[in-house]
């Protein structure tokens, strides 16, 4: 058989310096390859799209987007390419983020031309290798498929593949588990005849298992072969349940991790659904309640904060009524399975917005949430239920009226002031609102603005306020302006000129100075638009540019950092329950990633410092609720914890030996498993002491 010609391969070179751009291209041109060049990351992803390199050699440094947010958003496209990393910059994090996206190699600048040649050589030979073995399984299992008739099941091949990815099974192993599950939903009779493999013929006898070991031969949890949960699940997937369907009807048959990865896969349970209730809010404020439900309804199915939270509003658009009811009461019951701290928000969220429509149910749902909330460890909710029951003292109320805990004071505000002022002791109390918040009483919104402090909301989109004036998205004069003032925000200190200049407008050109005083100046008419308050909002101090500290202005951020800096204090004076107190604080004000969607370097560099200080507040949460055995308090927090950090040892001994401790060790097992396969195929590293000692504890229990 004559063999195709080699080709040299074709090479994608992202680089936003012009001269390094052109060096490399002509050096790789030089050695037969073909290249296209791209400046920045959205012309490598048009030109990937169009173009199908077989390696890309991108640079991590760069304006807006880098090397490795476009690697990632790639792959997320289920863009499977190799990737070789050049920086000046030896960062850790930068490796940290090459390793987790499996970067094929890493150079440091300056380097040798022959090094790179080296590189490329290696990378694109590997790459031609995998390709072959992928094309000669993906031939075997066209063929196989054919041979099944797959055309009439091709939505259960795309499950299967699906399941045994997120079960840890290797490419090899997922075509056979394609062709068995497309024989038996066809029907077909070669699972009886005497040469069918005995795997096999184990995988279909164990289909009527059930996970909770209630099926024919009492199999229990991993007890049952993976493949043949992975078929169970896939066979009734096809069948028209989704994952949270088969959670109502039948929660004990499946596994329950395979549950969760269905959810993922199946198009109309997956999707962003934070993204899809922001969405569905801004439809809500636009008067298309039609459209805003039904996102809310997609969002609803995940069984997350989230989930909770569109159910909430699912509730609020019901108004009076049983479907007022039932949304609330599968809010609550979503937020009890997340967790203990879920469960306490969605009750009390549940009864303010019964309080707020009048409804009878009110009282009985506060004193709940009271409860909840008090076991949970969130005072001030719980003190902001008993003044709501008109059941508070003047150290109640002295706490809620802290300046920290403004957050949670501003959605129930006026209905906390009407019950201060109803009550003739608490008058002294009454008038501190008033000194805080004079709109209460119905003084102007320009008193307002000129009594009230600059208030700043950076976790999640920014949020600004001063007195009642809230600066929406639109009123931001672009994003340059707008992340302008989160910088300036961020900084406690009067930041220089040069260094705005050289974060915002690096090139320096002539006009660089021009353009910082256009937005400066765009930012005082944005905070006050109408020009009448008294004070500037932004203001200069030689060559130095703040936030105006007369305005005492407050920032989640330095609330959070406050928090940190309280909590490690009493950490190390032994105060472990003001040390709990503050992390929790932490936990609460990172609510969502800093400044989530600005991908400047400033903004990334604060956006993962805060998510590891996070992370080591929800460690610290985690241990402590393991060790005085509130397991599902420890489990919540410890998975949140490993949402961002999955290969964060000591959080994950917290979640398998949670799962033990509320009884459910085949969860830990299989939890184990999964993140062993992980483990090893990411970072190449095994399970510490710990989490071995933590997995063998969970099969002891399930025996």
């Amino acid at each position: 058989m004559k063999e195709l010609d080699w080709q040299p391969g074709r090479i994608l070179v992202l680089e936003d310096d012009p001269v390094m751009r052109e060096s490399l291209q002509d050096l790789l041109e030089d050695e037969g390859y073909e290249v296209a060049a791209a400046a920045n990351g959205g012309e490598a992803l048009s030109l990937c799209g169009q173009w199908a390199p077989d390696l890309i050699v991108f640079d991590i440094r760069m304006e807006g987007p880098d090397g490795l947010d476009t690697l990632s958003t790639l792959q997320a496209s289920g863009t499977d390419i190799p990737s070789l990393a050049i920086t000046g910059y030896a960062a850790e994090d930068d490796s940290i983020r090459a390793l987790k996206l499996g970067v094929g190699d890493y150079l440091k600048k300056p380097f040798r031309p022959e090094q790179l040649l080296h590189s490329v050589s290696r990378l694109l030979a590997r790459h031609r290798h995998d390709q072959a073995l992928l094309r000669g399984l993906r031939d075997l299992r066209e063929t196989a498929l054919w041979a099944a008739r797959a055309d009439q099941t091709r939505e259960l091949s795309e499950l299967v593949a699906g399941l045994a990815q997120s079960a840890g099974l290797s490419a090899s192993q997922t075509p056979e588990l394609e062709i068995v599950a497309q024989l038996y939903a066809l029907g077909s009779e070669a699972f009886a005849r005497s040469d069918c493999p005995g795997r096999v013929r184990e995988w279909v006898a164990c289909l009527s298992e059930r996970y909770d070991g209630t099926g024919p031969s009492a199999l229990r949890g991993s007890q049952i072969p993976v493949q043949s949960r992975i078929l169970a699940l896939a066979l009734a997937a096809v069948r028209g349940q989704h994952a949270r369907q088969i959670l109502k009807v039948d929660p004990g048959h499946f596994d329950p991790l395979l549950l969760e990865a269905l959810g993922r896969l199946r198009p109309e349970a997956a999707g962003r659904p934070r993204l899809q209730l922001k969405l569905a809010q801004t439809l809500r404020l636009q008067g298309q309640a039609a459209e805003a439900r039904e996102l809310l309804m997609l969002c609803s199915e995940d069984v997350s904060e989230w989930g909770v939270e569109a159910h909430l509003s699912l509730a609020r658009l019901a108004g009076q009524g049983p479907a007022l009811l039932d949304h609330l009461r599968q809010a609550v019951e979503l937020a009890r399975q997340v967790g203990p701290l879920c469960h306490a928000h969605g009750l009390y969220r549940s009864g303010l917005l019964l309080r707020e429509l009048g409804a009878p149910q009110a009282a009985a749902a506060l004193e709940h949430a009271e409860q909840r909330l008090e076991a949970a460890g969130l005072r001030v909710e719980a003190a902001l239920c008993q003044i709501l029951q008109g059941r508070a003292d003047g150290s109640i109320l002295e706490l809620v009226l802290r300046p920290e805990h403004e957050r949670q004071l501003l959605p129930v505000l006026k209905p906390v002031y009407r019950a201060c002022s109803q009550n003739p002791q608490w008058n002294r109390l009454a008038r501190r609102f008033l000194n805080r918040y004079p709109f209460l009483e119905g003084q102007s919104a320009t008193e307002a603005l000129r009594q009230n402090q600059l208030r700043v909301i950076s976790f999640g989109d920014l949020q600004v306020r001063w007195g009642d004036f809230e600066v929406e998205e639109s009123h931001w004069r672009g994003p340059l302006a707008k992340y302008l003032f989160a910088y300036l925000a961020a900084h406690d200190r009067p930041v220089l000129e040069e260094v705005l200049l050289d974060v915002f407008w690096p090139e320096h050109t002539d006009n660089a100075r021009r353009r910082l005083s256009g937005a400066l100046s765009s930012l005082r008419r944005t905070l006050n638009p109408e020009g009448k308050a008294l004070l500037d909002p932004i203001l200069r101090q030689r060559d130095r540019y703040c936030l105006n500290p007369s305005l005492e202005p407050w920032t989640d951020l330095g609330e959070f950092a406050q928090a940190r800096e309280q909590a490690r204090q009493a950490q190390r004076q032994g105060e472990e329950a003001a040390a709990l107190l503050h992390y929790r604080r932490m936990a609460e004000l990172h609510a969502s990633p800093y400044l989530e969607g600005c991908y400047m370097d400033w903004a990334v560099a604060v956006r993962e410092q805060r998510q590891m200080h996070v992370n080591e507040a929800l460690l610290y949460l985690g241990e402590a609720a393991l060790a005085r055995c509130d397991f599902a308090a420890a489990l919540e927090d410890c998975l949140r914890c490993i949402q961002w950090d999955e290969f964060q040892p000591r959080a994950q001994n917290v979640v398998l030996r949670a799962y033990v401790g509320i009884g459910q060790p085949d969860r830990a097992v299989r939890h184990f498993q999964l993140y062993e396969n992980r483990l090893r195929r990411e970072m190449q590293l095994e399970p510490t002491i710990e989490l071995l000692e933590a997995f063998h504890l969970a099969r002891l229990a399930m025996e």
